[in-house]
């Protein structure tokens, strides 16, 4: 439950404190991510709880859906470094990035 996962790491922090991830993220919906195909023979990869318009499949998360999956937990100020517009636009399969989010 990733939601559920942010909000609690979310608890940790106080007013004006930042959580900063390192994430595999999909540049497109649905777009393969080559190191998934070691990920995907771990059960807990495989096994999530869907959550409608966040996530509906397995699998490393759109980063966009990473944008709603914070704000869901109560962040704020979501961003990522590199600018993935633009590392997408450079490197069609561009898929790593650090996320950046505030508690408010």
């Amino acid at each position: 439950d990733l939601v559920a996962s942010l909000r609690e790491l979310r608890g940790a922090l106080r007013e004006g404190g930042r959580i900063v991830l390192a994430e595999g993220i999909r540049p497109t919906p649905g777009f393969p991510v080559a190191i998934e195909f070691v990920f995907q023979l771990t059960n807990e990869f495989r096994s999530f709880r869907p959550e409608p318009g966040l996530r509906e499949q397995g699998g490393f998360l759109h980063w966009r859906d990473w944008e709603r999956a914070l704000e869901r937990a109560g962040y704020a100020r979501a961003r990522f470094v590199p600018d993935l517009e633009e590392a997408i636009r450079a490197y069609p399969s561009y898929s790593m990035a650090a996320i950046v989010a505030e508690v408010p």
